[in-house]
């Protein structure tokens, strides 16, 4: 990569592009992703013989991940491999995996579909943590810790992280509410007024009920901030705060939406409500402690009727 130049990394760009990429296009990408050590000191017609494609569709490809020619394509993929492999080997990791996607051909027996799957969610996570924001993070739980109240809210696979923020906020010792319909989300949101927040979960931020929610609390004079891997989206333009995930991956469709979506989403909302916790330290330890006696108390009972 040249010095003093910013730009997307490879692995993360060709994931945000691939959905665009046609299907010779995506043999290509695929490749890069599964075998990117091959790859580093391939000449152009041996990527192309082991993609079935053409040199035209290889340099589609370096134009579409911004890249200016297949050589520095290569330079950059040899260089995001060793930060990675590094990155791996400091964690106790295996490094065997050159890229950062785990793939899922249907031909692996439980065991290997466990670890891959396993593997799939360390890389959501890691990549989550990697694009986290420490600034808008903080940001984000300074905005919850001064909340009045709190609605969290999200659909589908987003609307069930959704629940579990809920929950975990509820323990950091916010007032939270959270719903999964659309309709109800407005009632919740709809009381919110100046020093409360809205927080949406989406990482596609598409859903327009979605974006609608956030930008009534808005109106309502709350704060509003959005959980998403797509900064362009109604989502994020609604909101104050932005705590912007990594790209949606192009994983198999045997891997679970778990490891595509909810992980990295996971992270950030339980990341968010331990930060809160901490702030309110002395108020955590006091209703853990109240919490703790009362289900020692059951379990108690419990030994005396056994």
């Amino acid at each position: 990569m040249t010095p003093g130049r910013t730009r997307t990394p490879l692995f993360e760009e060709l994931s945000r592009v691939y959905p665009g990429l046609t299907g010779s296009q995506k043999r290509v990408a695929d490749y890069l992703l599964r075998h990117p050590d091959k790859v580093r000191d391939a000449a152009v017609t041996a990527l192309c013989k082991a993609t079935g494609t053409t040199e035209p569709v290889i340099f589609a490809v370096c134009r579409a991940v911004g890249r200016r020619g297949y050589r520095e394509l290569k330079l950059d993929l040899a260089e995001e491999v060793a930060v990675l492999q590094a990155s791996r080997r400091a964690a106790g990791r295996p490094t065997a995996a050159s890229g950062p996607d785990v793939r899922l051909d249907g031909g692996e027996s439980p065991r290997e579909v466990a670890r891959k799957v396993g593997a799939a969610y360390l890389e959501s996570v890691e990549a989550a943590v990697e694009r986290l924001d420490p600034e808008t993070f903080e940001s984000a739980v300074a905005t919850l810790r001064a909340a009045g109240r709190v609605v969290v809210f999200g659909m589908g696979v987003s609307g069930h992280v959704a629940e579990m923020a809920q929950y975990a906020l509820l323990r950091a010792g916010l007032a939270v509410t959270c719903s999964a319909d659309s309709y109800v989300q407005l009632v919740h949101l709809a009381a919110l007024g100046s020093g409360d927040a809205a927080l949406a979960v989406s990482y596609m931020g598409e859903q327009p009920e979605l974006a609608e929610g956030l930008e009534l609390a808005r109106r309502r004079g709350a704060a509003t901030i959005a959980l998403t891997g797509n900064r362009a989206s109604a989502l994020a333009a609604a909101a104050d705060l932005v705590l912007e995930l990594p790209p949606r991956r192009s994983l198999s469709s045997y891997v679970s939406l778990g490891a595509r979506i909810a992980a990295a989403e996971l992270y950030v909302v339980d990341a968010l409500a331990a930060a809160v916790a901490i702030s309110r330290r002395a108020e955590f330890d006091d209703r853990a402690a109240a919490v703790h006696e009362v289900v020692e108390g059951r379990k108690q009972r419990k030994g005396r009727k056994g």
